[in-house]
């Protein structure tokens, strides 16, 4: 099955820059950025209520150096961790929405990144995404299993 990836439609962020391009559908030349360097600087993203199993993200840094993230998804009237390390910087990375049970979906409206790298350098979100899961009927499922009893 293909993934389904939507874009967040609104963000907040006091120290963020753009915040806008962290969700412009351009992966390679545009994106949110934080000059500051010192501290942890969370990027709220936001969009419309969809059943989700996992989000993807690609950070970066103008300089080679270490990316902490962490990462959460929310769902359930809370803000729920997904993930918290050190990120690989420049290509995607997916992390499911609730990473015990790879593959559950919840209903998520919004993620906060939380990103921290080293003094002089320039922290990088190019995009963020949320995949919206499919749930599959399972009508199909228990009319086979009923006509295989059946024929039993």
């Amino acid at each position: 099955m293909a993934d389904n990836w939507q874009s967040p439609s609104g963000g907040s962020g006091n120290q963020w820059t753009n915040i806008n391009l962290a969700y412009d559908d351009n992966e390679y030349t545009t994106y949110a950025y934080n000059m500051d360097g010192t501290g942890n600087f969370s990027l709220e993203l936001t969009r419309a209520a969809l059943l989700c199993d996992k989000v993807r993200y690609k950070f970066g840094l103008m300089f080679a150096s270490t990316l902490n993230a962490i990462i959460h998804v929310y769902y359930d009237a809370d803000y729920h961790e997904i993930y918290n390390g050190v990120v690989e910087t420049g290509v995607w990375v997916n992390k499911w929405v609730v990473p015990t049970n790879p593959g559950e979906a919840k209903t998520v409206s919004k993620a906060k990144l939380i990103l921290s790298w080293p003094p002089s350098n320039q922290g990088r979100v190019y995009e963020m995404n949320f995949n919206q899961a499919v749930v599959q009927s399972v009508i199909p499922n228990m009319m086979k299993h009923y006509k295989n009893m059946r024929a039993a």
